[in-house]
């Protein structure tokens, strides 16, 4: 009655690859924690934490601080942290401060803000500089100018 199953407990087909459910954190939201989700993650507010997910986008809205794991990323918004994915797409309006280790294609538009380092490894390597880097977030977060409450 009050949802829609258009989304809800769905699976879609994305590049032949079933991704299982969406979840959208909307921009007057608040969170901290964890997110874990088979599916596509779409944060409109603000997120601090980490994220374990197939699909994650970062809207204009959107600001996060924390690691990201995914198959694909999209940053719309402001992002700090590490990320770990086979797939980066910054937009022109992303403001992103990371250090982002993938393993497929990274592209990024005219006009995007970006500082930190990205390096291409192989898959399993991604997983080994994950771990390896576990600890040392901290000298990304000293260079936000930003803070996601």
């Amino acid at each position: 009655m009050f949802f829609s199953n258009s989304k809800k407990n769905s699976s879609v087909k994305k590049n032949n690859e079933e991704v299982v459910g969406f979840s959208h954190i909307g921009q007057n939201a608040k969170f901290e924690g964890e997110i874990d989700s088979k599916g596509e993650i779409e944060i409109a507010g603000k997120v601090k934490g980490n994220i374990n997910a197939k699909i994650v986008k970062i809207l204009e809205t959107g600001l996060f601080k924390g690691k990201i794991f995914a198959k694909e990323v999209f940053f719309y918004g402001k992002v700090s942290g590490n990320v770990y994915s086979e797939n980066v797409n910054v937009s022109k309006t992303g403001f992103v401060r990371s250090n982002i280790y993938y393993s497929g294609i990274f592209g990024i538009e005219d006009g995007a803000n970006f500082s930190g380092k990205a390096v291409k490894q192989k898959k399993d390597q991604i997983v080994k500089s994950a771990d390896k880097l576990g600890s040392k977030t901290g000298s990304v977060d000293k260079i936000i100018p930003f803070k996601v409450a």
